[in-house]
């Protein structure tokens, strides 16, 4: 493994960031945005209910739970993907994906809350099967389930992905090619954290929308709006 000094590093990422940085600000940025906005729906819903004194149902706080071990999840996986560590990321991507899926379960049968909640196993299988009735949230689900598979198993192809960058060293860990691929990876992953996180949102609206204040209701909306345009484009 070749080392490399601290001024070809700096070269290679000036270069990067002339190609790649407003991608990377806005990816980013979405990705921010998403973020604080479900932490801002949870933090609502928690304090209109203690305010309230109002106890949540069984699949309501397995809704709640789910939601905030998701946003802890995310952090970490922010982390990973600024450090180029792709293959550590993938792997939290997964267990973050699957809340997502029973989060939607959860939604379509509010029984598999009350099952979880009180610690009972729910096959991976079971989840999928219901999540994947909303064709438009999760059309590609048994695909990309599979290549996050691949990756928590070990298998070698996925290897190809894992790189570390340390910015304050003299060197990195990483054969050449990636070291110029590692912003077009970077603006891939905080897209798909960023994408993922919005479906988190539109989960936690469809269960507490009547709870939520307007002001929050708007930005959803501006959210989803600004996500479809982006689709479009």
């Amino acid at each position: 493994m070749r080392k490399f000094s601290s001024k070809e590093l700096l070269k290679i990422e000036k270069k990067n960031e002339i190609l790649f940085n407003k991608s990377y600000k806005t990816e980013k940025k979405d990705f921010y945005t998403n973020y604080n906005l479900l932490c801002e729906m949870i933090h609502k819903v928690l304090y209109r209910r203690f305010k309230k004194r109002k106890m949540f149902d069984d699949d309501e706080l397995a809704t709640v739970n789910l939601t905030a071990r998701y946003l802890a999840s995310s952090e970490a996986a922010y982390v990973l993907i600024a450090k180029g560590l792709f293959l550590d990321y993938a792997v939290i991507f997964r267990t973050m994906f699957e809340n997502v899926l029973l989060c939607a379960a959860i939604l379509e049968n509010p029984n598999l809350g009350k099952k979880w909640i009180r610690d009972k196993k729910i096959s991976p299988s079971v989840v999928r099967s219901i999540a994947i009735k909303d064709k438009t949230m999760f059309g590609r689900v048994k695909k990309l389930y599979s290549e996050l598979s691949e990756i928590q198993h070990l298998s070698i192809r996925p290897f190809a992905r894992h790189s570390i960058i340390n910015k304050k060293s003299s060197f990195v860990v990483m054969p050449v090619p990636f070291v110029v691929e590692f912003n077009k990876k970077a603006i891939k992953h905080y897209f798909a954290l960023s994408s993922t996180t919005l479906l988190m949102i539109k989960l936690f609206d469809k269960k507490f929308h009547d709870e939520l204040p307007k002001n929050i209701s708007d930005e959803i909306s501006r959210i989803y709006k600004q996500s479809r345009a982006k689709k479009n484009k």
